[in-house]
């Protein structure tokens, strides 16, 4: 099924991103300090991650040298301690010229694995006794070598059982998803092949489903344009199906238009339940920075753009980044210039509200331009969280820069939201039970999820304190939120289950 979408079609009523309120701005604050490369100009703040609970974050310099090897890279990985920033394990270093380990990373929901890309292929590191462990190296993912050019993007799914990862080359692009069953990792499906390069993709968080751009470059009479589109594919039948796609701009809309072709950015991203696909396209002729975010929503088996195009200012289409939360109503958009119009890096926080995206606190700007930065902005599951990078710590320090900032204070207040510190759970760790008290005369629900989200246990109507049984889960980590009337609104706290 496709979806052709026309510069002239675009609806008259086109919303700009405003401003949520003006006393918001500058309402979120810095988490820790901010952290700095190694090396000037070393990739400090081109990639970056953040866990979706929001205490650890991974970032590379994959420029960096390590002894006699140019540009070998390197990878770090930092856990909240105390509100203060502090180095998880060692640091993770390239041990070849030109390596660049680092070209993509990704650290998964509980913040116990990492993947790691380079110019030679993709590796995963487990957490084990406080240190990062190379369980799975390049021979692990045979599709991605130094032929490919090693792999250019990588994405997790299933907190870490699902990976996602591109071709690195600029060429025919090529995905292939990997999954880990009892220690083992196994291609999930049949290989996607695309007609051009592959600079970022989505996954829902199942990993059942993505989204992968594809475009073609055609000769008209007024000159070269693009047909962009975006394919959604779902797993089915132990095998990748293209189920849609969205064109962006078709052959008729780049032969009329003045301006060739409005094309689909690097910027786009899933819902956690895959549903919610919201997507940034861009002028391509860049007029005035003219870019347009688009949302859809995937209802009666089609996607349907039931929600007002909104135009936004990108001043590069191959620079932006685009990160949703798990319930696809909160959205962090990173864009740098790529040295198009010397504009500095940008980063801004939407939220969806009243069928418009709206803008939330105030915008960081970054210090200059950066023709190497891709996915350098991310989002917590709850999107109260968000990490980005930037090129330069100030005009003049040539150090990369990494800085992660809290939103619950922009956020607008919900008087059924659930305080975390109005809850209490112990023991904690637990093999047998857990006690819930919630210091409140209201009733209220209770659900237990696993790391993959999935929902284990309901118990409604409660007051005071509550015992639940964990003795007949397996050993591991889950989520308890507590919630009154919607779980979206609860407070979500992790329990360890151990054994006897």
């Amino acid at each position: 099924m496709k979806f052709v979408y026309k510069r002239n079609s675009i609806q008259k009523l086109i919303f700009p991103i405003l401003l949520f309120a003006a006393g918001l701005l500058h309402g979120q604050s810095q988490i820790g300090s901010t952290l700095l490369g190694v090396e000037a100009y070393d990739g400090t703040g081109d990639v970056v991650a953040i866990n979706g609970l929001g205490d650890k974050i991974i970032f590379s310099s994959r420029f960096v040298e390590q002894g006699s090897f140019e540009r070998a890279g390197e990878v770090k990985v930092y856990e909240l301690q105390n509100d203060n920033w502090l180095q998880l394990g060692t640091t993770l270093k390239g041990t070849e010229t030109r390596e660049e380990l680092g070209t993509s990373v990704d650290i998964n929901e509980s913040g116990t694995r990492i993947a790691v890309s380079s110019k030679k292929g993709v590796r995963v590191y487990d957490l084990e006794n406080g240190d990062w462990k190379l369980n799975y190296n390049y021979a692990t993912f045979p599709d991605f070598n130094e032929t490919t050019g090693g792999s250019g993007r990588v994405r997790f799914a299933n907190n870490g059982k699902i990976l996602v990862a591109t071709k690195g080359r600029f060429e025919t692009g090529n995905v292939v998803v990997y999954e880990e069953t009892n220690g083992s990792w196994s291609k999930k499906g049949n290989s996607i092949f695309t007609d051009s390069e592959i600079s970022t993709i989505a996954v829902s968080k199942d990993g059942n489903r993505l989204a992968i751009p594809d475009e073609f470059m055609v000769t008209f009479s007024n000159g070269l344009g693009y047909y962009s589109n975006l394919k959604v594919y779902d797993f089915e039948s132990n095998n990748w199906v293209k189920s849609h796609e969205i064109v962006v701009s078709d052959s008729a809309d780049i032969a009329s238009s003045d301006t060739r072709s409005v094309s689909l950015s690097e910027g786009f991203d899933f819902s956690a339940d895959g549903n919610r696909l919201l997507i940034i396209t861009s002028n391509d002729e860049l007029v005035d920075g003219q870019g347009f975010l688009r949302t859809f929503d995937f209802e009666n088996n089609t996607w349907n753009e039931n929600i007002p195009t909104q135009e936004i200012s990108i001043d590069n289409p191959f620079g932006t980044t685009l990160r949703l939360s798990d319930d696809g109503n909160i959205a962090v958009i990173g864009v740098t210039d790529d040295v198009w119009s010397e504009q500095p890096n940008y980063v801004q926080v939407l939220q969806f509200d009243n069928q418009s995206w709206k803008e939330i606190g105030s915008r960081f700007t970054g210090s200059q331009s950066d023709e190497y930065a891709n996915n350098f902005v991310d989002i917590t599951s709850n999107g109260e969280r968000i990490i980005w990078g930037g090129k330069m710590n100030n005009p003049t320090d040539s150090l990369g820069t990494i800085k992660i900032y809290n939103y619950d204070s922009v956020l607008p207040v919900n008087e059924n939201i659930i305080s975390q510190n109005a809850i209490a759970i112990y023991p904690n760790p637990s093999s047998d039970f857990i006690h819930v008290d919630y210091a409140s005369e209201t009733f209220y629900n209770v659900s237990l999820t696993n790391i993959n989200g999935q929902i284990l246990k309901t118990i409604k109507d409660m007051s005071g304190a509550t015992q639940i049984a964990i003795n007949d889960l397996e050993n591991g980590i889950y989520f308890l939120t507590v919630y009154t009337d919607d779980l979206k609104n609860g407070a979500t706290k992790k329990i360890l289950k151990v054994a006897n």
